[in-house]
């Protein structure tokens, strides 16, 4: 690749266009035919980082340049590449095998070089959507050393990125997150946008996907403000299901994605509790994702996870230990759609809660399942003291069965650590007695030879506080979504006493997990992130973006 050409997509992958011009202009004494098709490879780049509406080349134009002379066609490749990834963030799997059949033909003689690794990557997309983990992966490591060599920064990252996304789809969550890590640390030293977006993007999912949906928020609402239209419907997507919103004044996708609306319609259709919409909007949302595995994954563990309807066996495994209580950590950060701190219902913050009945095994679904659950059942309010540990107790032992747990299971269970009795016969006592009169119009608390258990005379809904965010989480998710908040500020959202969340700030920059900025006598705190960064602040100087 010639150096003119090569400055004009750097500089498009920065979302310069009148740099990217200025290098194209260079090229300006060359074969038209040749600049035709950099100028459709810049062009093609420009939209992937650059906030105008220009739109990407047709493939009917880049298609001209297939019997053209091998230079003029490794630039129409270039113009394929980025439309292919276009593709991928508008979820059109049928543009991607297009663009790339017809990357294909324009390099048919051209097996290597950095176009050619384009084409690679793009190839793998195509797997990686349809559900393809470890039998891609040597493929993009190679591929990423090559780009390494060839001081193709963008394929670098982009190869490195997709490598976390095959470790993901091949079960191996904390490989996936490893390397999502280095991708966005990679991103963030070469500090191009285009790498940008991708990286922080997958590491978004990254961190949700590892229960920090907080993490993810906090990365997804910041990339909002600066990301190019083609990257909002993914961003959205992620954003969403960590719980969170865009942040004020970021830009919102050109047009609605149907996919994404027709999740957000899902989840209304769950909050009234309408079977027959929900069941009708679940189908149309998986529908418009048929083929993309990793968004199919999302939405059918977040139907298993609220559908009280769905039989244990038909459960994916991925979400059984948490149905059946035996784990409180929620599968792929879901809980996120349910842990927003900052709730209209004051009195209510518990993101699971058990449902109980005389004649069905109790199950655990996310509280988006309460209206779900069929025939008439009594609800619970949720214990407004801090441990929680009368509504741990009913819930541990209706999830136990008919068969109970022993006194010192359930004492585990409730308090988190081991049961000593000469010490805490008289707490146990105490609890049961509590536990009989928080329960008596639900249930019977039994205490027999050791064990206790629970006999439901109705079906009960109980909250569980083990499955919700704790103090410090709560403030962390209102920060990662509200930046350059004062104490008073978070304890106003979050209506909390003043000194309570002040505590929790103490504790969170003490640890890291936040900072604090003073300015004047005014103080405010921010998520951190030892991973993420705001994308490129050339971003920032130029008005979000540059000209």
């Amino acid at each position: 690749m010639e150096p003119a050409l090569r400055a004009a997509l750097d500089a498009a992958d920065r979302g310069q266009r009148e740099p990217a011009a200025a290098a194209l202009a260079q090229l300006s004494n060359r074969d038209p035919g040749y600049l035709q098709a950099c100028q459709l490879a810049v062009q093609a780049h420009l939209v992937l980082t650059h906030p105008s509406d220009a739109a990407l080349p047709t493939r009917e134009a880049v298609a001209q340049h297939v019997e053209s002379a091998p230079d003029t066609r490794t630039a129409a490749s270039l113009a394929c590449s980025a439309a292919a990834t276009a593709s991928v963030l508008g979820l059109d799997a049928e543009g991607l095998r297009e663009w790339n059949a017809l990357n294909a033909s324009l390099l048919r003689d051209q097996p290597t070089g950095v176009a050619a690794g384009w084409l690679t990557l793009s190839r793998v997309w195509e797997q990686l959507i349809a559900g393809a983990g470890a039998d891609v992966d040597a493929r993009l490591d190679a591929l990423r050393t090559e780009a390494v060599d060839a001081q193709a920064a963008v394929l670098a990252v982009e190869a490195t990125a997709l490598r976390a996304l095959a470790a993901l789809n091949a079960g191996n969550v904390e490989e996936a997150i490893e390397r999502g890590r280095r991708a966005s640390r990679m991103a963030r030293t070469e500090a191009i946008p285009r790498a940008e977006f991708m990286a922080h993007l997958v590491l978004a999912r990254m961190r949700r996907v590892s229960g920090k949906p907080h993490l993810a928020a906090r990365i997804l609402s910041s990339l909002l403000e600066f990301a190019a239209a083609p990257w909002h419907p993914w961003m959205l997507w992620e954003l969403t299901l960590a719980g969170g919103q865009p942040a004020q004044g970021s830009a919102g996708p050109a047009a609605p994605w149907p996919a994404l609306e027709q999740v957000r319609t899902l989840l209304d259709a769950a909050r009234l509790g309408d079977h027959a919409q929900f069941d009708e909007r679940l189908a149309a949302a998986l529908d418009k994702i048929s083929g993309w595995v990793c968004f199919e994954t999302d939405l059918r563990l977040f139907h298993h996870l609220v559908d009280p309807r769905i039989a244990f066996e038909d459960l994916d495994p991925r979400v059984v230990g948490w149905v059946r209580g035996e784990t409180a950590e929620t599968p792929f950060g879901l809980h996120g759609l349910c842990a927003n701190p900052i709730k209209p219902e004051a009195d209510e913050d518990a993101v699971a809660y058990v449902i109980a009945s005389p004649d069905v095994p109790a199950r655990r679904v996310l509280s988006f399942g309460l209206e779900l659950v069929p025939g008439e059942a009594i609800r619970l309010a949720q214990m407004r003291r801090r441990s929680g540990r009368l509504d741990t107790a009913a819930a541990a032992l209706a999830l136990a069965g008919p068969e109970g747990l022993e006194s010192t299971e359930f004492f585990r269970a409730v308090y988190g650590f081991a049961y000593t009795p000469e010490i805490h016969r008289g707490v146990i006592k105490t609890l049961v007695h509590r536990l009989r009169a928080r329960l008596e119009d639900v249930a019977r608390v039994h205490s027999e030879s050791g064990r206790l258990r629970l006999e439901h005379v109705t079906t009960a809904i109980l909250p569980d506080p083990r499955c919700s965010a704790a103090l410090n989480d709560r403030v962390l998710w209102l920060l990662s979504t509200h930046r350059g908040l004062s104490a008073r500020d978070a304890a106003e959202r979050l209506q909390l006493p003043l000194r309570t969340v002040q505590t929790a700030l103490h504790e969170l920059v003490e640890d890291g997990s936040c900072e604090s900025q003073r300015m004047g006598r005014n103080v405010s705190y921010e998520v951190e992130d030892t991973t993420f960064s705001e994308p490129t602040l050339i971003l920032r100087r130029r008005g979000k973006f540059p000209a």
